[in-house]
């Protein structure tokens, strides 16, 4: 449950929002258009570069996995 704080503080957000957008006349919705692109844009590099490490963590694991399968098989066939 989320305490009053949080959602005076999510509705401030909202204001400031809305206040960001009421600053522009009526033929400004390139600047509008500008501002929401630039978010968008931000947000997909981020996902991107995050997908892109855990991409290589799961490589990684993959190597080390095929390494450890080819040691037991290794040690296996000294024992045996």
């Amino acid at each position: 449950m989320l305490h009053a704080g949080a959602i005076d503080n999510t509705a401030q957000k909202k204001v400031l929002l809305i206040k960001s957008f009421k600053k522009f006349k009526v033929g400004d919705g390139k600047k509008k258009r500008k501002i929401t692109q630039k978010y968008k844009q931000s947000n997909e590099s981020a996902v991107k570069s995050h997908s892109k490490k855990m991409n290589q963590w799961f490589s990684i694991k993959k190597c080390h996995r095929m390494n450890n399968d080819l040691a037991r098989k290794s040690n296996w066939k000294e024992n045996n």
